[in-house]
């Protein structure tokens, strides 16, 4: 009879605190999918948000007229007040040179080049250490004017040498597969061979009757709108990076996008996508708050596009160049 009373007293203890243990158990599991479910749900938008808002992000532009104004840097003045050695040395090699080296003579480019050459073949390390920094920021400026002078004047290989030193496109992958940049008589045209459809996901989440995140196939419809808004703003983002480099009125952004031909089964990339765009316009855009497919439709542009069988080939604006630079 003892051990029954014992027994019979402990169950009743253990009962409401094994309930308890097991309802907080359960709070805590619950609180766990809930952040696991805000975290995937939260990824998901990320991800998608990054892909349409490539043009949310501007570069710094060039400041053609202040690169135009810069002076060249000025000659440094070398101390050979203590080393008679080195005068004698100096005067004797290239007359006139110690003059110059003490800011009384014509200080050109050859005479700067000369007087490297000089302080190498004598060995002078002071004079080397003066002058190669000079010579590194005078080659610097001469080919920014260079730049300024062929950018201003309309010349094909200068602008193509700024877009190439300048642009960073390449380097973000999200943005395509491949990007070409074509400068005809002062035109740019740039063609965008962007992803397939596959970089936006197939999928969503949605939540069960019992609480349950699971995933669900993307409705068709939803899954093109986004595929057509991440290569909006992949056009957006390539005219809105060049305008900021180069000083032109007008460009051209074409998109081509990979095909399967149902005859062949061959894969080629066909134009989906081309935009003129006009600087005045485009720098009047508030990049953070333009909508890719609305942003686009201020601009002349070429798109056949239906919400569920998606883009389909176009014949863009300007004709793609068979050779292309970048």
């Amino acid at each position: 009879m003892v051990w029954t009373d014992t027994m019979g007293s402990l169950g009743n203890v253990q009962g409401p605190a094994v309930r308890e243990a097991e309802r907080k158990e359960k709070d805590k599991q619950r609180k766990a999918m809930e952040r696991s479910n805000a975290k995937d749900i939260a990824e998901l938008d990320s991800y998608i948000h990054h892909i349409t808002s490539l043009h949310h992000e501007t570069i710094a532009g060039i400041d053609w007229p202040a690169v135009a104004r810069r002076p060249a840097p000025e000659a440094p003045e070398v101390d050979l007040s203590r080393s008679e050695r080195i005068r004698t040395q100096l005067a004797h090699h290239e007359p006139g040179f110690v003059q110059w080296l003490l800011g009384r003579g014509r200080q050109t480019r050859d005479a700067l080049d000369r007087a490297l050459h000089v302080a190498r073949q004598l060995g002078h390390r002071e004079i080397l250490a003066t002058l190669t920094p000079y010579q590194q920021s005078f080659e610097q400026w001469e080919l920014e004017q260079a730049a300024v002078y062929g950018v201003h004047n309309k010349d094909d290989a200068a602008i193509l040498s700024v877009i190439r030193g300048h642009q960073t496109l390449t380097r973000q992958h999200k943005l395509a597969r491949g990007l070409g940049i074509s400068v005809f008589e002062g035109q740019i045209q740039a063609v965008l061979s962007v992803h397939d459809q596959s970089i936006v996901p197939d999928f969503q989440f949605k939540f069960t009757p019992s609480g349950k995140l699971t995933e669900v196939k993307m409705p068709r419809e939803r899954h093109m709108a986004i595929y057509r808004a991440y290569v909006g703003s992949a056009a957006l983002k390539v005219a809105s990076d060049l305008f900021r480099t180069i000083p032109v009125k007008e460009l051209v952004v074409t998109c081509i996008a990979p095909f399967m031909d149902a005859g062949t089964d061959v894969e080629d990339e066909l134009p989906v996508l081309s935009v003129e765009f006009d600087r005045d316009r485009m720098m009047m855009l508030d990049m953070a708050r333009t909508d890719p497919v609305a942003g686009l439709k201020l601009f002349k542009v070429a798109e056949a596009f239906h919400p569920v069988q998606g883009f389909a080939r176009i014949v863009p604006i300007v004709d793609i160049p068979v050779r292309m630079a970048i």
